[in-house]
């Protein structure tokens, strides 16, 4: 789908430079790795940029992510050009749904440390992590793991859910087991 072998890092003195990623592939997506020990001490951000295009303007879908203490729907519109940067966020989340399938990304490593960004450009759609690390570097490797969602799920509720499945397998315990 998209080729995310390549992260591109902005150093203090604005030089942009690329680090290979490591992707896996898993049963129902992929988890992209930038090891911490890789990453420059001066780097000033990390983005996790597909090389691909996300959709384009008038494409039937949308952008979801948690948005402070709700969440944030984008559709894609024709318009302007203009880059979003969202910070505050109630989970370390997004996702996007094209047509008859959907992708959720769950930040699982260095999670508190990114931000979203949503860009249109030319009248086409990007959504990827911008990982701050205003030269401090990075104390834990970036990871990002990503679910394919198709058919009856390749919707928000999709993603909502197959999230709730995420954090079950991964430690976290339902109210309803108390």
């Amino acid at each position: 789908m998209f080729d995310f072998s390549k992260a591109t890092v902005i150093l203090n003195n604005e030089t942009t430079s690329q680090l290979s990623t490591e992707m896996t592939k898993n049963k129902d997506g992929f988890t992209i790795t930038v090891k911490a020990e890789n990453i420059p001490e001066n780097a000033e951000y990390i983005d996790i940029f597909p090389n691909a295009v996300i959709a384009n303007g008038g494409d039937d879908g949308y952008f979801v992510m948690p948005f402070k203490y709700s969440s944030f729907l984008c559709e894609f519109k024709a318009g302007e050009d203009c880059t979003k940067e969202y910070a505050m966020y109630s989970m370390p989340i997004f996702g996007y749904k094209k047509g008859e399938k959907a992708l959720l990304a769950v930040v699982s490593g260095l999670a508190w440390e990114h931000e979203i960004i949503i860009k249109r450009e030319n009248n086409k759609f990007y959504i990827f992590p911008r990982f701050e690390l205003s030269g401090h570097g990075a104390y834990e490797d970036i990871v990002i793991e990503f679910f394919e969602l198709s058919g009856t799920a390749a919707n928000y509720v999709g993603m909502a859910k197959r999230y709730r499945k995420y954090i079950l397998e991964n430690g976290f315990t339902s109210i309803k087991d108390h």
